[in-house]
């Protein structure tokens, strides 16, 4: 099988869906697969009857699977594929090896004894610089990241660092940041383009993401496809930053980091986000105390971040500690939210100054006081409900850039 592969036009062959890379995951028999098909220079015609009985007639890697049948490139476990079984380290480089002439004189590897089952195959991948460093780890799963590598380096695909640094809105996957020691591999495996004779890419192509416009919380980060199908990357979504991985930024890594904690473990993922915001206001109502702090002018902007942050340190803290935990979190979720400083007062409080969070929903802004409803409520025996709603539908008024919203006390 010496020589089908080809791989002139740098064809993109790395399975992916739903926007994930999944770099960590072990690659499967199915992906494998898949990889090496779309890498083969001529497919060979439909065998005459499947190669295994396991493998589901509507499988996505079925046409994949019985190809390198026919063509005996599949240990096939008897008439069993096993697709969905996670490949060793051992299992893919002897399936990539069936379509390279086999060398001797690679580097050994002190935990690949010669009478290893892949010996053969293992050397020969170290002759052709498939790998490196001292050990091979031969019964250890192989990630998918590692997989991207170890092909790249069998086709002699490099990637080309200099256009991945320099095009800020190459994004394809929501858990590949370009950080990811793999990041490089995996675009030059998944992202369509062109390139010369030097390996230079000319010209790249970005898919549209595969969900509709919106805002994804995945694994406690959120991001928004924005209406031209790409990921928001450096730009501000309304009240919304997102950073250069696509994520939901306050501007504060300390802050983010400690948000995505609390998200991961105080909302459900699969959830509705409404639910989900619900459940982050009772617990912020719950869960802190009162502390007198700083205030805010009622001009200010951008305050919300630093009280959260204070917040968080703390366990306790003003009006507008609470406001800004919950404007943060409330953004985390994808919601356009705002901390506003203002005045309130109710039938036995005179005014004074105070700060609530605004959220605007379907075009109407409704109002969120976790501190009243978490603190000075009950402290006085009162329950109110202070969740999303609209002014004038409180037990307390509120005085906002010059309007009075609701009743003044007499």
């Amino acid at each position: 099988m010496t020589g089908l592969l080809d791989d002139r036009a740098h064809e993109p062959y790395f399975p992916a869906s739903q926007d994930l890379a999944r770099p960590s995951e072990g690659l499967t028999r199915g992906e494998a697969a898949s990889i090496l098909y779309t890498l083969l220079g001529e497919k060979p015609p439909p065998a005459e009857k499947a190669h295994f009985q396991d493998i589901p007639e509507h499988a996505w890697y079925r046409e994949a699977a019985e190809a390198l049948g026919e063509l005996g490139a599949l240990d096939p476990l008897g008439t069993q594929f096993a697709g969905d079984y996670v490949v060793t380290r051992s299992e893919f480089t002897w399936l990539l090896a069936q379509f390279f002439p086999f060398e001797t004189g690679g580097e050994a590897f002190s935990d690949v004894p010669v009478e290893h089952w892949a010996y053969a195959a293992i050397e020969t991948g170290s002759a052709l610089g498939w790998f490196q460093g001292d050990s091979f780890r031969p019964d250890d799963p192989l990630t998918r990241a590692e997989a991207a590598v170890i092909v790249n380096r069998a086709l002699g695909r490099r990637p080309d660092q200099t256009t991945l640094a320099s095009a800020c809105q190459v994004m394809l996957f929501t858990d590949l940041p370009p950080s990811h020691w793999s990041y490089g591999d995996i675009m030059e495996a998944a992202l369509p383009h062109e390139h010369g004779e030097d390996g230079r890419w000319r010209t790249y192509h970005t898919s549209e993401a595969s969900r509709a416009p919106g805002c994804y919380l995945l694994n406690g980060e959120l991001y928004c496809v924005q209406e031209n199908g790409c990921y928001a990357r450096n730009t501000q979504v309304g009240r919304l930053a997102f950073d250069e991985s696509g994520r939901y930024t306050t501007g504060l890594p300390e802050l983010d980091e400690q948000l995505t904690q609390l998200v991961q473990a105080k909302t459900v993922e699969e959830w509705p986000l409404a639910l989900n915001l619900r459940f982050l206001y009772n617990y912020i109502c719950n869960n802190f105390d009162y502390l007198p702090a700083g205030m805010v002018e009622a001009e200010e902007e951008d305050w919300e971040a630093e009280f959260a942050l204070e917040m968080l340190e703390r366990g306790k803290g003003n009006c507008y500690s609470y406001a800004g935990l919950f404007t943060v979190l409330a953004r985390k979720l994808g919601y356009q939210a705002w901390g506003v400083s203002g005045d309130f007062c109710n039938s036995f409080q005179e005014w004074t100054t105070h700060g609530w969070v605004e959220i605007e929903i379907n075009g109407e802004i409704l109002l969120c006081d976790p501190e009243i409803e978490g603190v000075y409520a009950p402290n006085r025996g009162l329950e109110w409900d202070l969740y999303l709603k609209r002014y004038g539908e409180t037990p307390t008024t509120y005085f906002l850039d010059g309007i009075v919203y609701g009743e003044e006390p007499d």
